[in-house]
């Protein structure tokens, strides 16, 4: 008998190698795809955490402003003590190169504040010429000292004397209401000092310096910042010789009161290198000058305009935590005491007031800012924060 054996059917089994490729592609997207999210996750969390940690960190170094205030409030004096035993031992102040002018250098602060760096400086403030005092015709030759012919600045002092005189006359080649009025609008002379060098701009002629529309004739700001860097109306005190640039030395030079070469030779040292050891601090209250310095100044070893000494200071204070700056403070200070008056308006500080400290951060004080408690030659001038 035989047997039927059923036919087997053995269908071979291929792979379909285009879906496999596709469904590995697949795999490999959605593994790209979550790097890259956990990457920007990360990325998103590291700048979060540190976004946190620079906020903790500023709310931990601004955290009370007023003991930030109360310490460079401490810092400036200090610095008036340091500045009263340089005026006791040396007789007066001449230069910041005698010492006080890095006065954490001379004696550093007794207190240490953790994490906090104080840095002082003490610029001498008498260093520009005190516009006030300009005769109509040391005005002139402040203009030619800038390169300005002698017929152009005796315009220019006319326009400026118009400014500041108490009269509404007009000079020769001056300016006064009626000629503002017709030329620039509402502006118009106020009468009265300048309260800041920077108000050439408003004045007929000098304006045309620093507007771009008069480009090809009178525009020159270079001239304009080289005129007002050489004044001041902080203080009517004379120029300290041993702190004036080589610019200011020329104007003294044209009124023929010295010779500038001379002068800085002097102030060189011997090895003729200025900021080097050897350098020189002029002095002309003494009856007998070296020979080098008396063949520079001539006759003329006193002046309104000049001196040897240094009356007003600027004193700085920077407070820096972790690099960040935290605190500035800025004084205008009167070394003698004299009367003079603050071209801002402020009036000067009478050494028997109370100490107070300005509230208002980024402006100047009035007269209630703080001032030497302990000391009765120093007048605070103008005191500001934070600018």
């Amino acid at each position: 008998m035989l047997l039927r054996i059923p036919k087997l059917h053995f269908r071979p089994h291929f792979r379909d190698h285009a879906k496999v490729r596709q469904r590995s592609g697949e795999r490999g997207v959605a593994l790209i795809a979550t790097l890259v999210f956990i990457f920007i996750l990360t990325v998103i969390v590291v700048l979060f955490l540190n976004e946190v940690e620079d906020r903790i960190r500023y709310r931990a170094q601004t955290a009370g402003n007023d003991e930030l205030r109360e310490i460079a409030y401490d810092y400036l004096e200090y610095t008036f003590g340091i500045l009263e035993e340089f005026n006791q031992f040396d007789d007066g102040f001449r230069s910041p190169d005698q010492g006080w002018g890095a006065p954490l250098q001379y004696e550093p602060f007794p207190i240490e504040h953790f994490g906090l760096v104080a840095t002082v400086s003490v610029e001498d403030a008498t260093d520009k010429i005190p516009l006030n005092q300009l005769s109509e015709d040391d005005f002139v030759v402040l203009m030619e000292t800038v390169g300005i012919d002698a017929f152009t600045a005796t315009r220019y002092r006319d326009v400026y004397f118009d400014w500041t005189d108490s009269d509404d006359d007009t000079r020769i080649q001056g300016a006064e209401k009626r000629e503002y009025e017709l030329n620039r609008g509402l502006l118009s002379p106020p009468n009265a000092q300048m309260e800041s060098v920077l108000d050439f701009q408003y004045l007929e002629g000098f304006s045309k310096w620093i507007d771009p529309a008069f480009i090809d004739l009178d525009y020159n700001p270079e001239l304009f910042n080289l005129f007002t860097g050489m004044l001041t109306v902080d203080h009517d005190y004379p120029v300290n010789i041993n702190a004036a640039n080589p610019q200011i030395l020329k104007f003294f030079e044209l009124l023929n009161q010295m010779n500038p070469e001379g002068i800085q030779r002097y102030l060189a040292g011997k090895d003729q290198t200025a900021g080097t050891f050897d350098d020189r601090i002029i002095d002309l209250s003494g009856a007998d000058l070296p020979s080098q310095l008396r063949m520079a100044m001539g006759d003329n070893t006193s002046s309104s305009l000049f001196g040897s000494e240094t009356h007003v200071v600027r004193v700085k204070i920077d407070l820096v935590r972790f690099e960040t700056y935290l605190f500035h403070l800025e004084a205008l200070v009167d070394l003698g005491g004299a009367p003079t008056t603050p071209t801002n308006g402020s009036t000067i500080i009478p050494q028997e007031s109370e100490e107070a400290k300005p509230e208002e951060k980024g402006t100047e004080a009035n007269a209630n800012a703080s001032t030497p408690s302990n000391n009765s030659t120093f007048e605070v001038l103008v005191i500001k924060e934070n600018i």
